[in-house]
C-alpha cells in the first residue's frame, strides 16, 4: 500500500539518506510513496522517471527534482 507523504515529510526522510544515491535506489526505496500535491497526489516514481539525473549528490539535489516534477 502506498505511504502518502507531504514534500516536508518526504524531505525529513532523504536528509537520513547516505550520499550520492543513485535513481534505482530512491525508485526501490520511496518509489511507492505518494507525495500530496495541488489536486491530489503523485507518486515519487512518477515524478522520479521524469527526472533526467541518474545519479544525486544530496537531498536538496533530490528536492529540487522532485519541486520541479510536481505542484506541491
Amino acid at each position: 500500500m502506498p505511504k502518502s507523504v507531504t514534500i516536508e515529510e518526504l524531505e525529513e526522510q532523504l536528509q537520513g539518506e547516505s550520499y550520492p544515491v543513485s535513481r534505482e535506489y530512491l525508485l526501490a526505496e520511496y518509489g511507492d510513496y505518494s507525495i500530496d500535491v495541488a489536486g491530489g497526489e503523485e507518486s515519487v516514481a512518477t515524478v522520479l522517471e521524469r527526472v533526467e539525473d541518474d545519479y544525486f549528490h544530496d537531498a536538496t539535489t533530490v528536492l529540487t527534482d522532485i519541486r520541479a516534477g510536481v505542484d506541491v
